[in-house]
């Protein structure tokens, strides 16, 4: 009587431990989902999405790889050496990304220092130290799109393991649909931005006008670059003329004290300015 009780007390802690597992990856899924739900600027979603798997591995660095043509090019990259890796690019089918990518086949390394699958050329090449790594691709109709790698533990002393990588798998096809999405959306907005583009060019080419010409940029220009205001100035032999607002048939400086000093100081501006904070 004394072991089934104990044998039951057993499977019955099992039960328990088994049931807050899943309650916990059902939150960490969730979410998940309501972090990437968030945006459809591309490099934003693929930041989200990589910060929260790094967040949820307890890991030190990743990157987000998306195939374009024949290549995949890191888009996004979180750790000691993120600067060196945005904008890589490795061939598909080529070292452990490229190769995750083709195989449309998730690749750990517990333990790069007894793995002939890692060559270290990107450690030597960024002077950091990879001790264990995930990397899984993102799937999107049984497409290879891209892959994303998870690079070391926090606790130096720890390696990933299998339940780590399918943990991370189950992310990342949480995110494909969404990365699909916002890629389409980039295509569009691109395609959006070439057009007006194409009606700048169209105004400029056929309009003999130059206050009708600026006008029209100050204006249209703003489909591809939000913005509260614009202005352009035209150089005569001494100063700087304005002679455009967005929003404004007929330039008031008088009756506007932010553009009488926007004004003011045209002629002072001797190279780009870029100012993110005017209250600061």
């Amino acid at each position: 009587v004394l072991g089934e009780n104990a044998a039951s007390a057993i499977v019955n802690a099992r039960t328990f431990e088994a049931e807050k597992v899943a309650r916990e990856r059902i939150q960490v899924f969730n979410d998940f989902n309501k972090a990437q739900s968030t945006t459809l600027e591309l490099d934003k979603l693929l930041d989200i999405i990589l910060k929260k798997a790094i967040g949820i591995l307890d890991a030190v660095a990743g990157s987000v790889w998306i195939k374009e043509g024949a290549d995949l090019v890191c888009k996004v990259a979180a750790g000691p050496t993120a600067g060196k890796l945005v904008g890589a690019k490795v061939g598909v089918g080529s070292g452990i990304v490229g190769s995750v990518v083709s195989k449309k086949a998730p690749i750990i390394v517990e333990d790069t220092e007894k793995s002939d699958l890692f060559s270290g050329k990107v450690d030597d090449a960024t002077g950091f130290k990879t001790k264990s790594l995930i990397t899984v691709p993102l799937l999107h109709q049984d497409d290879g799109i891209g892959a994303i790698q998870i690079i070391n533990k926090k606790d130096g002393d720890d390696r990933f393991t299998k339940q780590d990588m399918e943990l991370l798998s189950s992310l990342a096809g949480l995110s494909t649909s969404a990365i699909k999405n916002a890629t389409l959306f980039e295509v569009e907005r691109k395609a959006k931005d070439l057009h007006t583009l194409l009606e700048i060019s169209k105004e400029v080419s056929s309009n003999l006008d130059i206050d009708s010409v600026l006008l029209t940029v100050v204006n249209l220009t703003n489909q591809l670059v939000p913005y509260e205001r614009a202005a352009m100035f035209v150089k005569d032999e001494k100063e700087f003329i304005l002679k455009a607002v967005s929003g404004m048939a007929k330039i008031d400086t008088s009756a506007d004290p932010a553009l009488k000093a926007l004004d003011n100081a045209a002629d002072v501006i001797e190279k780009d300015l870029y100012i993110p904070d005017a209250e600061k």
